[in-house]
């Protein structure tokens, strides 16, 4: 038991990035005292109490990271669908509530209310997952209410839905591309706007048509696979 808590204690400090690894400071003295079932939390005890802003930014770092909050959210969300709480979705679904979520989202979107800044580093801040909330309403409308204010019913949609994977695979290789290539090709000719508009267009664009042939040519000869054997 003492081992296996030792790895995962580890692996997690692994996945840090470097400025969340204060609380490497805390342990790195205490490899001998796993040995022991009851030295090492009596001695990690003690210390914590006495390095608390350190163990306080290391979980905030860990928190801000990972983000399982908005994830959890995310998942309360798909339960009340799957579960078909109606009683939470006919309030969910009401069209004053679209108006205000849709308005409130903008709005905060527009006032940058969230966007990181120096003074909040290494402070827990609520943002995302008040963020997660709003997009959460307005996924259930756009997934499941027939009368949602907005609809994504395109054929177009459809079709990015089918290609949703690749995008999501594919997208950090190729916007590290269109940021080399671009680079390459203007040096510093071009910067601010102008910068901005060559890389996330050309990333986009790169990333649609990679993923539709990367649907159409590969995955789809295993969906038909999987449906050779499954029907």
């Amino acid at each position: 038991m003492v081992g296996w808590c030792r790895r995962t204690f580890l692996y997690m400090l692994a996945t840090l990035p470097p400025e969340n690894k204060a609380i490497l400071s805390i342990i790195s003295n205490y490899n001998s005292a796993f040995a022991s079932k009851w030295s090492f939390p009596r001695r990690l005890f003690f210390d914590i109490r006495s390095s608390t802003p350190k163990i306080f930014r290391a979980i905030t770092g860990i928190l801000m990271q990972y983000r399982i909050s908005c994830m959890a959210i995310g998942g309360i969300g798909a339960y009340l669908l799957v579960f078909d709480k109606q009683r939470i979705l006919s309030v969910l679904f009401r069209k004053d509530m679209q108006w205000i979520v849709y308005i409130v989202t903008i709005g905060l979107l527009l006032l940058k209310v969230g966007a990181f800044s120096q003074a909040m580093e290494g402070f827990p801040s609520i943002f995302h997952e008040m963020y997660s909330f709003l997009f959460i309403i307005i996924i259930l409308n756009l997934a499941a209410n027939p009368n949602s204010i907005l609809t994504l019913d395109y054929s177009w949609m459809t079709y990015l839905g089918k290609v949703s994977y690749e995008l999501y695979m594919y997208h950090p290789i190729i916007r590290i591309l269109s940021l080399e290539l671009t680079e390459h090709l203007f040096k510093r000719e071009i910067s601010g706007w102008q910068m901005n508009l060559m890389l996330y267009s050309s990333t986009l664009l790169s990333t649609i048509l990679i993923s539709t042939l990367s649907y159409e040519f590969f995955e789809k000869k295993f969906l038909r696979l999987k449906n050779k054997f499954t029907s």
